[in-house]
């Protein structure tokens, strides 16, 4: 019995601790305690079985999970019939007194005074649920009874609460005028004038994208609050400090609800309409960030740009800065309490009391007080125009709450929002793929539109040869400095711009280090310190663009005219325009960049970071200063075995010979890299683990030196004099390449690639990068006890075009299959039978294509001449640029040339164009047709122009290639479809058309269009046509190659028919021989012989371009390989056309040998087509990768020439040569064979001999004979007959000629086949020249 009267005693007094707990339903403290502190006496109350019975009773049936106290006023069930709020035990409810519900809602609208409640809350308070359709109509009813007995009492108004719009009841201000005597007493005060407000009225803001606000007395209690605010402070900075101002106001003054920023503005805004506040919207920088906030001002201040408002931006910065808080919302910067930095430093001063001096003894304390200063006056732009003009990153400062909401009641979150589960179940079941991200950020340029961002390790190998340039390149006491020039006191557009003609130089040459000024020394330290900002507005911007991320907010064409120019591109950063120069230098993420770069290389122990002065002043990255060392080693790992990322044996075992390096001129800090490169190449590195335990420590290391995760301490060092060579931190391990950490990752291959576009912007780069490769080559193999053969192969290090796009694709976000399948999602991959065989997949319609399939109306595409035409052309253009048969370009841009050119291909697909265009080139007219087109565009410079400038830069991405075909197309297409005025139209009679062509001594003649094997002037000639043609095509190309200004060409000229040489010149112009110019004089619209000058078909793409290092790297080459210490075997590697001079050494004697080993792959890349099968043989060759970076090639040194060995031909074979290649003879009169026969005394059988070669040479009249036919023919041996050929021709009886072979003709026939020059006639040949008949002046 005493149990069970002990726990019943507890149970009572539950239920009475219950019982005076405050509701979450209570409006009033009155009906609180009017209620709740009633106390029931312990004896009148229920037994524990009477009670549990009457709550089983009166308790609905319902779920257990179901929270009954989340149910807000705008909550909305969706499985609730009943018209009352869900019961809950021993909580106080009006629907269990005898209270009027009238009288209850007349109270509630009293207390809640003019603020007004809906109709939501007041069902709430009487216990109804108002968003049932009964409980809303028995509330609804209450209500307008009440309305309609006290109409002067109650009022209502409308209300939007987010996107609901409610009703309002309210209690008049007519039957409480004390409440508002005071506050329109305190108004008045504050501004000196009647208040303008009238209670209950409706004030509008158009244009603001806000609702309406209607004066209350909470209203009118903010009105004053805002004034008393700013007539004390005259500036405030940021709406989220006038938030938190009124937020904790109301708060102290138990007002439930919270203002959020809408209703703040609002009130703003009617006060400001009234003329008492002012405010402005402007831009405020911080930590490198554009702010756009709200300044809220007393009404003197008329404008953003007055004093006050520059002072009041000036001391919030400073007191962030001072507090280490990040403006504009004010947290703490860092939780971690730091005890040291309690007590105020140097650098909490105030602003104005810094001197802007800069001298010869500044300190580095000083350099950090004029960043203060500097930040200060680079914070604040004054107009909100100039601020939207920089198109940078940009923060809502004053977005802290939902600007959806207006005052909303303070309440607890809902569990499920809470719940990581239940987010994931939503996250999945909107998007039911895996989420994909971008990999890089749009803002900056990146992939296809990269500017030439280097690898890891060569951005490091740039920022540390410019920096060692900027801090002791320079001599010491060389004016003007870094300070001179980008004052630090000054903010960044106040610096004076300059150009290629008005900024300083430095170094007379064509590199970074022209405009680069020098770092000035600090007093009290060594030289070698400087500041992140300092040196980023020293670097040329052709280096900013290799190692840092460029903002895309700056303009790429304006851009390029920088980079493209070969002197503007180095100019520094602080030379620049002010929109770039502003955009780069406030770049928060610039500088973060530069910092990991400078602290991955004092994890080299090649930099150091001092330590920072106050964390709380100087947060940034920009702000960091770092010192550079004056020496540094290297270890050769090139013999540790294969590893991944450690080597092996360990670096402490001494088996690593070390190699000190002192940087005493910038050679040395050249040569460290490249010897580091050598080493990493030559390294055993990189392999995949193969789980033998040796490298599990890197797992958990693997991301320590990654950007955002690097410790500081690990690279830091005290500002003292005296530092030589950077201690290394016991933290950072030697036990990867070169003694260096393993997890730096340095010994990967792909970090040391070269990006090589685009071409215009990295040129410079890959020159001098290759230059002092080549020059530093025989000194590092000597330092690297295995070095690879491959180490400086330019191949090997570069990025291709394929490699750098498949680089820039998309990041995926991989997510476990499992958590996918556990929130429901589908998995990105799902599992699909594996078959043996697919057939390949068939290229997918893009919305293009889509549009045109739907727009086709027949099954099969039927294509015009027209189109036919069109394919061909734009496959001619594109051969002309390329000269390979396959399209190289994406398919896309046939399509799109063709719907842009052929308005009825719009409703072909890429497939069925590209289907007829290979169906056209398999016709032999067709082809004959291209190449004829091809032959056309030849003629035209502009054609040739782009066509060089595609050689020039193969390397390019393929959006880039895209657009120079089409703009290449369209400069065809304009050149060979002109309208010529001077030509008659087409609509003339063939009389005018021949009277025409008369007048202009033109003749028209056919062209041939497909091609023989030997062409017509190299066949055995037949008749007098024949040989005219082949003297002509030999004049012609004689002249066109040797002629010179004079009258040789002309008289050569007048002596072939005018229809022989236009039916020559149109043969030449057909295979591609010689192309006629397009010249802008009218007179040479015509046929003119002088327009015809050699083609350029095929030529300059197998011709080497003469670049400007050709002679220095030929000469630096051959020395190497003649000096006597070099190896006896020299192997010739690189892709410079200094190899081909080198190799051709070997050709004249017997000094050299060259030795090539051919790779295997390569042979088989070769064979892999057998048959017959050419075409698929060459179309193979043209994409397959040959890899011709394997084929060796080695000079084997066998001996040495003597100097007395002169490869001098003697004069008499000079002279030999001379008269073989002279084959003119003088005109005099012919001598017949009889004479010719007396005169020589011949004896009787060489007389028959010398009658029958002659009766044998004019019978074949005109087209002569061959020495073996004659031999035939007279059955003679070829000595005899050589014999009597010389002495016949000594005698002028017969002639050599031919173009076949040589032929003998008679001396009666000699004029068909000579032209004659002043007194000697020629027989024309193409490689001698007209005017000397020798070599002796040629």
């Amino acid at each position: 019995m005493e149990d069970s009267s002990h726990s019943e005693s507890e149970q009572t007094q539950a239920i009475k601790r219950k019982r005076i707990e405050s509701s979450d339903f209570e409006i009033s403290h009155e009906e609180e305690s009017s209620a709740d502190e009633h106390v029931i006496p312990e004896e009148n109350l229920p037994s524990t079985s009477e009670l549990q019975e009457e709550v089983e009773e009166l308790t609905p049936k319902r779920n257990k999970k179901l929270n009954v106290n989340t149910f807000g006023p705008y909550h909305f069930k969706k499985d609730n019939t009943s018209a009352y709020m869900p019961f809950v035990p021993n909580r106080w409810s009006p629907q269990t007194t005898y209270r009027l519900s009238t009288d209850i809602v007349l109270n509630t609208i009293k207390e809640c005074g003019t603020e007004g409640l809906g109709r939501a809350e007041i069902a709430q308070v009487l216990g109804y649920d108002g968003t049932s359709k009964s409980g809303g109509r028995k509330v609804t009813s209450y209500i307008v009874n009440c309305t309609n007995e006290h109409p002067d009492h109650i009022g209502q108004f409308q209300k939007m609460n987010g996107k609901v719009r409610t009703i309002r009841y309210f209690w008049k201000e007519s039957e409480n005028p004390e409440r508002f005597e005071k506050l329109f007493r305190e108004f008045e005060e504050l501004t000196d004038m009647p208040c303008p407000f009238k209670i209950g009225e409706v004030l509008k803001f158009p244009e603001k994208n806000l609702n309406t606000l209607r004066i209350s007395d909470i209203t009118l209690k903010r009105f004053n609050r805002l004034l008393k605010m700013v007539k004390d402070s005259r500036v405030v900075v940021t709406m989220n400090r006038v938030i938190k101002f009124i937020s904790e106001l109301e708060t102290q003054d138990g007002y439930k609800f919270q203002i959020d920023k809408k209703s703040v503005l609002k009130c703003l805004l009617a006060l400001q309409n009234k003329g008492l506040i002012q405010v402005f919207d402007t831009m405020v920088r911080s930590d490198s960030v554009n702010y756009q906030v709200q300044i809220i001002t007393h009404r003197d201040i008329q404008e953003s740009s007055d004093p006050e408002v520059t002072k009041g931006i000036q001391e919030i910065l400073d007191c962030y800065q001072r507090e280490g808080r990040v403006f504009p919302h004010g947290q703490l910067r860092s939780l971690k309490k730091r005890p040291e930095e309690s007590h105020e430093t140097e650098f909490d001063g105030k602003v104005e009391e810094i001197n802007e001096e800069i001298t010869d003894n500044s300190t580095i304390n000083d350099r950090y007080h004029w960043f203060r200063l500097q930040t200060v006056r680079n914070s604040w732009k004054g107009r909100k125009e100039e601020a939207e003009q920089l198109d940078t990153e940009e923060f809502e400062a004053d977005e802290t709450l939902n600007d959806t909401m207006e005052d909303t009641v303070v309440e607890d979150v809902a569990e499920d929002q809470l719940d990581p589960l239940k987010a994931m179940q939503k996250l999945f079941a909107k998007n039911p793929e895996v989420p994909v991200q971008n990999k890089k950020s749009s803002q900056y340029y990146f992939g296809k539109d990269t500017l030439g961002y280097q690898g890891k390790t060569i951005r490091l190998l740039i920022l540390h040869e410019m920096a060692w340039q900027f801090v002791h390149g320079h001599p010491e006491g060389v004016t003007p400095t870094c300070f001179d020039l980008f004052p630090p006191t000054q903010a960044f557009d106040k610096w004076k711009p300059g150009s290629e003609y008005t900024a300083h130089i430095y170094y007379q040459e064509e590199s970074p280090y022209r405009f680069m000024p020098p770092q000035p020394k600090y007093e009290g330290v060594d030289r070698g310190w400087f500041m992140i900002q300092d040196f980023l507005a020293a670097m040329p911007l052709s280096v900013f663009v290799l190692t840092s991320y460029v903002p895309t907010t700056i303009d790429r064409a304006f851009l390029m005219t920088y980079l493209t120019d070969p002197v503007k591109r180095h100019m520094c950063i602080g030379y620049l325009p002010k929109e770039i120069r502003e955009i780069i230098m406030k770049e928060k993420k610039v500088y973060k960049q530069l910092q990991h770069a400078f602290f991955v290389l004092g994890a080299m122990q090649l930099m150091a970071v001092g330590k920072n002065p106050s964390v709380r002043r100087f947060p940034g990255a920009a702000s960091d200063m770092f010192y550079v060392a004056k020496k540094a080693h290297l270890y050769d790992t090139s013999t540790t075995l294969r590893s991944y990322a450690t080597i092996s044996p360990p670096l402490d075992t001494g088996v690593y010979p070390k190699y000190d390096y002192n940087f005493e001129s910038r050679s040395d800090v050249i040569l460290y890299w490249h010897h580091l490169r050598a080493i990493v190449q030559s390294s055993a590195l990189g392999y995949r683990n193969d789980g033998n335990g040796i490298e599990h420590k890197l797992d958990s290391r693997h991301k320590c030196y990654s950007i955002g995760v690097f410790d500081r301490t690990l690279v830091e060092t005290e500002k003292l004099p005296g530092i030589e060579e950077l201690p290394c931190h016991p933290n950072i391990q030697n036990d990867g390449v070169a003694g260096f950490d393993s997890a730096l990752f340095i010994h990967l291959k792909r970090h040391w690639d070269l990006c090589t576009v685009p071409h215009a912007t990295v040129s410079w780069f890959i020159t001098k990068f290759k230059k002092c490769s080549e020059e530093m080559k025989k000194i590092i193999e000597t330092r690297v006890i295995s070095v690879h053969k491959d180490w400086n192969n330019f191949t090997r290090l570069s990025l291709s075009d394929s490699d750098f796009l498949r680089t820039s694709n998309p990041l995926k976000v991989e997510c476990p299959p499992k958590m996918i399948k556990k929130f429901g999602g589908a998995s990105s991959k799902p599992k699909t039978p594996r078959t043996r065989s697919q057939k390949p997949k068939k290229r997918k319609l893009d919305s293009v294509d889509l549009v045109s399939s739907s727009a086709r109306i027949s099954v099969r595409c039927r294509f015009t001449p027209k189109e036919r035409d069109q394919l061909i052309m734009i496959r001619a253009v594109g051969f002309f640029l390329n000269p390979v048969y396959r399209f190289w370009l994406d398919p896309t841009v046939l399509r799109d040339l063709m719907h842009e050119f052929v308005p009825e291909s719009r409703n072909k697909t890429v497939q069925s164009l590209m289907a007829c265009g290979v169906r056209e080139l398999v016709r032999a007219n067709r082809l004959a047709y291209l190449q004829r087109v091809v032959r056309n565009l030849s003629t035209f410079p502009e054609m040739r122009r782009l066509r060089t400038e595609l050689c020039s830069a193969p390397i390019s991405p393929s959006q880039s290639k895209t657009e120079f075909f089409k703009s290449a197309f369209r400069t065809a297409m304009r050149l060979l479809f002109v309208d010529n005025n001077r030509i008659p139209s087409t609509s003339i009679s063939d009389e005018s058309f021949q009277s025409f062509l008369k007048e202009g001594n033109v003749s028209v003649t056919k062209e041939i269009t497909v091609s023989n094997a030997c062409p017509r002037r190299s066949q055995k000639p037949i008749g007098y046509g024949h040989i005219q043609h082949c003297v002509t095509a030999n004049v012609l190309i004689s002249i066109l190659i040797h002629t010179k200004n004079g009258a040789v060409p002309e008289q050569m000229l007048e002596q072939v028919p005018p229809a022989v040489l236009q039916g020559v010149l149109q043969a030449l112009r057909c295979d591609g021989l010689v192309s006629r110019s397009r010249t802008l004089e009218a007179i040479a619209e015509l046929a003119n012989k002088k327009d015809a000058t050699l083609s350029y078909y095929f030529r300059h793409f197998f011709a080497h371009r003469f670049h400007s290092e050709l002679i220095d790297n030929s000469g630096r080459l051959l020395e190497e390989i003649q000096d006597p210490t070099s190896p006896d075997v020299f192997e010739l590697a690189g892709d410079g056309p200094e190899i081909v001079v080198a190799a051709s050494n070997a050709f004249p004697g017997e000094r050299y040998q060259l030795e090539m080993n051919v790779d295997d792959d390569i042979l088989a890349a070769f064979t892999k087509i057998e048959n017959d099968q050419t075409v698929k043989k060459i179309r193979y060759l043209e994409s397959a990768d040959l890899h011709f970076e394997k084929v060796r090639v080695n000079m084997d040194r066998t001996g040495s020439a003597s100097d007395e060995e002169k490869i001098v031909p003697i004069e008499r074979k000079i002279q030999k040569v001379i008269r073989y290649l002279d084959n003119s003879r003088e005109v005099k009169d012919p001598v017949s064979l009889d004479d010719f026969i007396q005169a020589k005394n011949f004896d009787l059988d060489r007389r028959r001999e010398i009658r029958a070669v002659v009766h044998v040479i004019k019978a074949s009249r005109q087209a002569g004979i061959t020495l073996q036919e004659l031999s035939v023919r007279v059955k003679r041996p070829i000595e005899t007959i050589q014999e009597i050929l010389a002495d016949l021709n000594e005698g002028r009886q017969i002639r050599l000629v031919g173009v076949d072979d040589h032929r003998w003709v008679s001396i009666e026939y000699e004029a068909c086949w000579t032209v004659q020059l002043g007194n000697r006639k020629w027989c024309p040949r193409p490689w001698v020249s007209p005017e000397g008949m020798s070599l002796d002046d040629s």
